[in-house]
Formats: C-alpha cells, sequence, structure tokens
C-alpha cells in the first residue's frame, strides 16, 4: 500500500513539472510575440478621425495639423483630384495616416507627391497616386518617398504613370513598404 502510494505522488509531481515547463514556454512564446503585435496594431485598429478635402491647400493643411498635433490614427478623404505643385510629408511618429479617395496628381516637375518621414507610418487606400508622365515625362524621382518610415498600400491604392530615375513608384532610402493590396503599375525607373 506504501508502495502505491508513493508511486501515484510521483506521477502527480512529473505532471506537475511538465505542466509548468509547458506554462513557462507558452508564457515566453507570448512575450517574444508582444512586440510583433505591437507594430501590426495600426493595421488591425479601426481609424478614429477623419477630414475631407477637395484641393492642394487642404490637403496640405490637414497634412500638416495631422503632423503637428494628431494625438490618434487619422483619415483623411481626398474627394476628386489634387494637382500635387509640392511634395508633402507625413511626420508624425505617434499616430498613423491614412489617405484615401480620389487621385493626387503631379503638377510640377520633380516632386515626389509623398514622403514618409523617419517613424512615420502612412496607408494608402482607394487612392491613386499619378505621376503624368505624358506632362512631365522623365523626372529623377519616384511617387513616394520612404525615408525611414512604414508605407502600407492596401486595396484600391493605385501607384502609376511615372518615369524617373529612382525608384519609379516608390523610392525606399530606409524604412518598410506593405502591399496589403493596391497596386504599382505604368512606373519605370532607370
Amino acid at each position: 500500500m506504501k508502495m502505491e502510494r508513493k508511486c501515484c505522488f510521483m506521477r502527480s509531481k512529473r505532471a506537475n513539472k511538465t505542466a509548468s515547463l509547458f506554462l513557462a514556454v507558452c508564457f515566453v512564446l507570448v512575450m517574444i510575440s508582444l512586440p510583433a503585435l505591437a507594430e501590426n496594431e495600426a493595421e488591425i485598429q479601426p481609424l478614429a478621425a477623419a477630414a475631407t478635402v477637395t484641393d492642394f491647400a487642404g490637403l496640405k493643411a490637414a497634412i500638416a495639423a495631422f503632423n503637428d498635433s494628431a494625438a490618434e490614427d487619422t483619415t483623411i478623404v481626398v474627394s476628386g483630384s489634387i494637382d500635387m505643385t509640392e511634395d508633402l510629408a507625413v511626420s508624425n511618429a505617434d499616430c498613423v495616416l491614412t489617405l484615401t479617395g480620389g487621385t493626387l496628381r503631379r503638377a510640377a516637375a520633380d516632386v515626389y507627391l509623398l514622403r514618409v518621414a523617419p517613424d512615420a507610418a502612412l496607408i494608402l487606400e482607394d487612392i491613386t497616386l499619378d505621376g503624368a508622365k505624358g506632362t512631365y515625362g522623365a523626372g529623377i524621382i519616384g511617387l513616394v518617398y520612404v525615408a525611414g518610415g512604414a508605407l502600407t498600400l492596401r486595396d484600391g491604392a493605385i501607384l502609376q504613370d511615372n518615369v524617373s530615375n529612382y525608384g519609379g513608384g516608390v523610392f525606399v532610402l530606409a524604412g518598410s513598404v506593405a502591399m496589403n493590396g493596391g497596386q504599382i503599375s505604368g512606373n519605370t525607373a532607370a
């Protein structure tokens, strides 16, 4: 009888060690995956604020306001077509900017339409960026310049019709580009 209890106790002790080891491994795996989840948080959270713009001045002001004071992810809706006469930089490193709707069209030579500064994040969704290569021919720059930030293309994002020495549709000096939909087409880079 004594022997039987000891065996039962030993099995229980082994089961406890196995269960403890299993829980420790699970804990380590969860802790390892938390930074990856935090990096993708901007892509899975709904966007909180939105503004609609209809011209270059409105877009410039909306992006400047986002860069200067946005405390939450923001969506700017482009209504119609906007001629881009200078490049606009997304530089807020604390929030994600989403541009959606309409068309941004190059209206001056050698102008990036958008720049993504270090640690900033830009999402393009259901929007067209057009390089107007029939009008401006071969420029030296792409449509979007990623300089240490993160650019994400989603469904309906189109980067098209650009000829440049660097980048074609997107020029990435540092940072990242994720294509979760959309297309980059009709662009050439030397």
